[in-house]
Order: structure tokens, then sequence, then C-alpha cells
């Protein structure tokens, strides 16, 4: 965190958040040649700004002798979804994550096409053919939600077992 006085909030200062960025950890996984970056943050800034319809201000990628970080301003409240506000209703659950889909959607559609990257009609036709993939991921999802559960309970026990 950085603070910054002059021309800020109503006290006249703002905060700025200054992140080291490292690689993709999805990077050794992909084997599809890949944009060459300047650095880190510079990949990291480059998507932010084409896929977000409004990116946060004084989102940059700065250098720091060999280190690359992303300087973005700091929001004082940033929209957050609180999942334990539910309440068991599954259709305020499911009105969440369509909206949470059509925002990832329209930010793959903004960025679409770019340095080698998947077409708007790339990700049409890939959408059009969801009874291809689709039942593969939900099974995917389903088995991979258990790990998870399984992961939370070991982490819980260990947690515990510290106190």
């Amino acid at each position: 965190m950085i603070l910054v006085r002059g021309r800020g909030g109503p006290d006249g200062n703002f905060l700025l958040d200054l992140k080291y960025q490292l690689p993709s950890s999805l990077a050794p996984f992909v084997h599809i040649k890949q944009p060459l970056w300047a650095s880190e943050a510079q990949r990291v800034v480059s998507i932010q700004r084409r896929a977000q319809a409004i990116p946060p201000a004084f989102l940059s990628a700065v250098q720091i002798a060999d280190r690359s970080y992303v300087l973005r301003e700091l929001l004082p409240s940033q929209d957050r979804v609180a999942l334990d506000q539910w309440g068991g209703k599954i259709r305020r659950l499911e009105g969440v994550i369509h909206t949470m889909a059509e925002v990832v959607a329209w930010a793959h559609i903004r960025s679409g096409g770019r340095q080698g990257s998947a077409s708007i009609e790339e990700w049409i036709a890939f959408g059009n053919k969801g009874s291809d993939w689709a039942p593969a991921v939900l099974d995917y999802a389903r088995s991979y939600a258990q790990q998870v559960t399984k992961d939370w309970q070991t982490f819980s026990l260990n947690l515990n077992a510290r106190k």
C-alpha cells in the first residue's frame, strides 16, 4: 500500500496498491505459443485493460530492479459477493453465478482476437458446441468439489490440532 498525499478523497489523500507480479501458475501447463511481454506485470496490465470495461485508475506496470509490479488505485470499497448471504435460496445464488458468467463472457468478447487469442466468432462456435464439452466440465467440477471438501476437512483438522 502506498499513501499519496493530495488530490484524493475527502481528506485529500488516496491509496495505491503495488503488488509484485509472479508468472501465471498455469504457464507450465500451456503448450500453445503465448505472446511475449516485457514483464509479468505488463502481461497482467495489458489483459486487464482489454478485458475490463473500466480498469482501475493508475493501472500500470512498474519495473523496480529486476522485479515487475502492478500499480493501481486502491478503492475504499470494492464490489464483493457475500456468498454467506444467500440464505439457502438457490435462486439467489444461481442469479449471482449467471451474472458473473455474463461479466466473464463480456470480458472475453472485449479482449478477443488480440495477439493470437480466440476471436469473437471462435468463442461463439465454442459456446455452440456446449453439448460436446459441458458434461465433461460438470463431471470434473462435481468430482473436484469433493476433493476441495476433503482438503478443507484436512486443513481444518490440522488447524485445530495446532491450537
